[in-house]
């Protein structure tokens, strides 16, 4: 079994993740800006997460990682043609 791509490439693992944050933080933008209490900013940091976490279930789908892979490359989860050819991914 090889290792997962988090531990073979840390750096792109990092900058996914900030990039993830990054689309959760801008859903987040307008309510950060315009809150004025406590009570209203909650709603906003579970839409935040939720944003998130979203965006990273679906940066892990295959087609998805295919799509990065070549016109976002530096998005990928593995440099271009680093894939092994009998390498299969889990949905």
């Amino acid at each position: 079994m090889s290792q997962p791509t988090q531990i073979q490439y840390p750096r792109r693992a990092a900058v996914r993740t900030v990039f993830q944050g990054a689309v959760g933080l801008c859903v987040m933008a307008p309510a950060i800006v315009s809150a004025s209490g406590v009570d209203e900013k909650a709603p906003w940091v579970a839409a935040g997460l939720a944003v998130t976490g979203g965006v990273a279930r679906v940066m892990a789908l295959p087609a998805v990682n295919d799509w990065l892979e070549r016109f976002i490359p530096w998005l990928a989860p593995v440099p271009r043609g680093q894939r092994d050819a009998g390498e299969t991914e889990e949905a």
